[in-house]
């Protein structure tokens, strides 16, 4: 039920106010007001939702019911309802808090009622905003978001529990006066997001890293934009923690650059048992050795290499001659062909096959630098020819069955 304390030392005109009321609202209950002590006693007392008085009381004045009663309930309405009070006066009461002022006089009783009806539904509309408000900012807090606003320099002007915990503060007195947030982000990412700022307005989701008070990292999302408050810009801001959803990005990310890998060495661990498969098949194929070593040589060069050299032992030495040499492009191979009875390999090379068939080691060269061409090349004709052909990078293996060595094979990649 609707209660409304009516102050006023005057019977007759609480009367008439209160019959405008009873009018107004069903069902109601109204406190009749004629005195200190009995207005002292009802605030102690009772539960009302509005308080109309009068500004001159021969016991004291409508400022000081207001006072009172605002002390008491800050959210209280109060409705002067006077004919005695100058216009100085209603200023300085709604400075201190009135919610409304109602010229007192015969034709205007009818106005009270619908001046104390629409203070009602204010008040209320007021304090579902101020509602909502909270339910939004516990939610805000619950979900780590922070909701904090600054000058249009960039100075913090407040923030709430959820923006203070992803700084890793306890209070906004930590913070020096004049404080921005800079010292929180990278120089670069800072001046761009007050960049984008005073361009366009507003910045949307950008994501960047923000350095807590302890030095610690965390992934943020951030959305400003600028607002005018009376004469000032202001700039309001939501700061999101993504943490969590980096990881987890980082994670699937990890785990993809993984799979692909595993399906990479799946695919070579099949290319090699095909190529071995089709090899075998080559080198029973016919009794012709060195027919079959040409074979292989170009199942070498149509899956793994550029060029295939392959070298023989004859009685304990490498037969150059004739040198089984294949390449991807047949130009090359020509050539390569002639490169190859031209400039036979030296037996006493400190490099390449003289050296693999010393030491029975694989050899590999992952870069082959002009000084490693050099080491290679019998004359200068020979290294210019070398090296126009580009090569980028070889792997020397020997040939070995029952600790007996059979040759060597080379792979050159251009």
């Amino acid at each position: 039920m609707l209660s409304i304390l009516v102050v006023d030392d005057n019977a007759y005109d609480r009367r008439l106010a209160i019959r405008e009321l009873e009018k107004e609202f069903h069902p109601i209950q109204i406190h009749e007001i004629s005195n200190m002590q009995s207005f002292k006693t009802a605030l102690e007392t009772v539960r009302f939702d509005l308080v109309v008085t009068d500004y001159q009381l021969q016991w004291n004045d409508g400022l000081k019911i207001l006072e009172l009663t605002k002390e008491r309930y800050p959210d209280c309405p109060v409705v002067m309802f006077t004919s005695s009070a100058s216009q100085e006066i209603a200023v300085e009461a709604m400075k201190a808090g009135l919610d409304d002022y109602v010229v007192k006089s015969p034709k205007n009783y009818t106005r009270l009622a619908i001046t104390v009806r629409r203070t009602l539904e204010r008040t209320e509309a007021q304090r579902n905003a101020k509602g909502l408000e909270v339910r939004l900012q516990t939610l805000l807090n619950q979900l780590n978001v922070g909701v904090y606003r600054l000058t249009s320099t960039g100075e913090l002007l407040e923030g709430n529990a959820a923006f203070l915990r992803l700084l890793g503060l306890n209070s906004l007195n930590e913070l020096p006066a004049n404080q921005t947030l800079e010292v929180y982000f990278q120089a670069d990412d800072y001046a761009e997001l007050l960049r984008q700022l005073q361009q366009n307005g507003e910045v949307r989701e950008r994501e960047i890293q923000l350095q807590r008070a302890d030095g610690s990292r965390c992934w943020v999302k951030i959305t400003k934009s600028f607002t005018r408050y009376k004469e000032f810009k202001i700039i309001d801001g939501l700061i999101e923690d993504i943490s969590d959803r980096k990881a987890s990005e980082q994670e699937r990310e990890q785990l993809l650059y993984q799979e692909q890998i595993a399906r990479q060495e799946a695919e070579l661990q099949k290319r090699r048992l095909l190529f071995f498969a089709e090899a075998s098949r080559l080198l029973t194929a016919t009794l012709d050795y060195q027919n079959a070593l040409v074979n292989v040589a170009r199942l070498v060069v149509s899956a793994w290499a550029d060029w295939c050299f392959i070298d023989v032992m004859e009685t304990n030495s490498v037969d150059f001659h004739p040198s089984i040499v294949a390449a991807f492009d047949p130009e090359q191979e020509s050539l390569l062909h002639s490169l190859r009875n031209s400039y036979q390999p030296s037996a006493d090379s400190s490099v390449g096959i003289p050296k693999v068939l010393n030491t029975g080691e694989p050899e590999l060269a992952e870069v082959v630098s002009d000084k490693l061409l050099a080491a290679f090349a019998q004359t200068e004709s020979h290294f210019d020819q070398i090296r126009q052909l580009h090569p980028q990078s070889y792997m020397i293996v020997p040939l070995i069955a029952r600790d007996t060595k059979l040759g060597v094979m080379t792979f050159v990649s251009c």
